[in-house]
């Protein structure tokens, strides 16, 4: 409405406010991205069909619409393990890795439970150790706040990480993964706000491929406490003061060692 006097909005730490933030931008002339490519910073397919477009690294993959009829023999030439999961989720949820034919059309149900739009993503299983890049944007500038390795629960098919450690800015691989999450922003047409990339890699073969991208920070306590700590930046003014529409001064970024690990329970 006219009448709405609005400084700026954001949605930094769920997907779900992402593409809605995009359409108020728009719609009041807001400082930051649109909902074009807030869309995209949801959608894996879209994330995607843009990369493999691009040429940047992804595994190799295929999506199912639950309104349309999709053989699984379309699928006939992966290779097990193979991973499905929803296109449109967050915080590992309705993933599966499915070792065996038989397993597939369960996970299907599995993922479609928790696909917001309805499209799940199936795709052949990449060996390597994960990475979370954290960056920031402003107006097509992508900062790297902070690399971390992850280490998974093993009882939930390692797809829920126990700990995150930071690794150094110094080290070969930070500089590789950084250059290649700011190849998976670029590509998408990100320019502004914080950003959670997710990369696999293969130490053994030096391969990597791109898992996704989020245009927010890291869920569970890994944007607002371990990248402050590794950063040595309150990342949370930092992107409120951006998306108000204030000037962002250059700033510098810290190389400090953080570690964030997460208590399993046991049954019973």
């Amino acid at each position: 409405q006219n009448s709405i006097k609005l400084d700026g909005v954001l949605s930094f730490c769920t997907d779900k406010g992402v593409a809605l933030a995009g359409r108020i931008r728009d719609k009041y002339n807001l400082f930051g991205d649109g909902y074009k490519i807030c869309k995209q910073m949801v959608n894996k397919v879209q994330q995607r069909l843009t990369w493999t477009k691009n040429k940047i690294p992804c595994p190799k993959w295929g999506k199912i619409e639950k309104k349309k009829t999709t053989s699984l023999t379309d699928f006939s030439s992966f290779s097990f393990p193979i991973i499905v999961k929803p296109s449109e989720s967050s915080g590992s949820r309705g993933i599966t890795v499915v070792k065996a034919k038989s397993e597939i059309k369960l996970a299907i149900k599995k993922a479609l439970s928790f696909a917001l739009n309805g499209e799940i993503i199936i795709e052949e299983f990449f060996d390597g150790d994960e990475y979370t890049i954290e960056s920031f944007s402003n107006n097509g500038e992508i900062s790297i706040l902070a690399i971390t390795k992850k280490s998974k629960v093993s009882a939930v098919q390692q797809t829920v990480a126990n700990q995150l450690e930071s690794i150094n800015k110094k080290d070969l691989i930070f500089m590789e993964l950084a250059n290649l999450a700011k190849d998976a922003l670029n590509a998408l047409g990100y320019k502004n706000g914080p950003a959670h990339t997710e990369i696999l890699y293969n130490k053994n073969t030096g391969g990597k491929i791109l898992v996704e991208t989020a245009a927010r920070g890291g869920g569970f306590k890994v944007f607002e406490s371990l990248v402050p700590q590794v950063s040595g930046l309150d990342v949370t003014r930092l992107v409120i003061s951006q998306a108000i529409g204030k000037s962002i001064d250059h700033f510098s970024i810290n190389n400090n060692y953080g570690i964030l690990r997460f208590f399993t329970g046991k049954s019973g």
